[in-house]
Formats: structure tokens, sequence, C-alpha cells
């Protein structure tokens, strides 16, 4: 898996199960989030917790991931929860809980999405904030084509994986450490 910052800045660079796991999460997270109809199609899920929680699990490649999704107005979720994500820090990945906080919903051309969020990771000394983000209607699009999409506030190279934001699209589960494409069905 290789992370990078606006395309600028490499913020992960490494292979192996704790960077397959990980990236699995954050997949499952950005459907619950962003695409949560992907989800209806991928060998998922979902167990109650209570009237306003449920946990979601993903299944892909030998790997299984579970996180917690806490619902808040009108039921959109307002947290992501997981301990089934790798902070890669100076001694090397160690497993420890990872959140994505909502901080409301807005509706865009019938879609509801975050209006603003934020990923921490809560590290044995303390949670850590490492990214917030504020969403503006038109911030994010869906199956848009390279040459529709809005320039940066940096220069960038544009390619068919990005959306409008530059955030990487994921039209599928990130492909297996052997190279073997994604199953899509139970097993």
């Amino acid at each position: 898996m290789r992370g990078r910052l606006l395309n600028l800045l490499t913020v992960a660079d490494g292979a192996g199960p704790e960077f397959d796991v990980s990236e699995l999460v954050t997949y499952l997270n950005d459907a619950v989030l962003l695409a949560p109809s992907m989800l209806l199609r991928l060998p998922v899920s979902w167990t109650p917790v209570d009237g306003r929680s449920v946990d979601v699990t993903l299944a892909d490649c030998g790997h299984e991931v579970t996180a917690r999704v806490f619902l808040g107005a009108h039921d959109a979720p307002c947290d992501f929860s997981t301990e089934d994500r790798y902070y890669d820090g100076p001694a090397g990945p160690i497993r420890v809980r990872w959140s994505t906080p909502v901080r409301g919903w807005h509706q865009v051309n019938g879609r509801w999405l975050p209006s603003a969020g934020s990923a921490i990771w809560h590290l044995p000394d303390g949670p850590f904030t490492y990214a917030q983000f504020t969403f503006r209607p038109g911030d994010i699009a869906y199956n848009a084509p390279p040459a529709e999409l809005a320039p940066g506030p940096t220069p960038r190279r544009r390619v068919p994986s990005r959306t409008a934001c530059g955030c990487a699209r994921r039209p599928r589960p990130p492909r297996c450490a052997t190279g073997a494409p994604p199953r899509t069905s139970r097993p």
C-alpha cells in the first residue's frame, strides 16, 4: 500500500498483512460514509449492537475487518470506529483504534453526504487527529469522466481513478497481496 498526501508527499509505504487489513477497513469506511450502495454486492455482514449502532464486517482475500458504525440524526452514520487498522509508527505498524466521526450531513442532488469529519488514531499516548475534512456541495463527484473533474488547488495529473476532491475512487476492494482479484460473492 502506498499513500500520498495531495499526490506530493508519501505518508504510507508498505506491504504485508497489516497494510492489507488497513486498506480493507479504509475501503469499508469510504463505502459506509460516501457510497453505501457499494456494500450491497460485497461479502458484508451486519450485526445490530443496540438501537443506535451496528457492527459491519467485510471479508476479502482471506482478510476480515469489522467496524462499529454509530448512527445519529436521521439514522445517518455519525462515527465509524474499528480496531482493525494499523498505525505505521516509528517502531513499525501497531494495531490501534481508528475512528472517523462525522459532523453533520447535507443533501446534494438527492444524495446525503457528510458535511464535515475527521480521522483519528487512538494511540496509547492519546488521540491523534491527523485529518479534518469539510465537504461543500459539489466537492464529491460520482461517475465523473476525467475531463469533467475540476482542477484542484495544486497542479496534479488527471486520472480516471480520482474524484473531484482528489480522493482515490475505489470501485471494488483492493487486490489481495497475492495479486488475485477480490471475491465478489460470499464463500
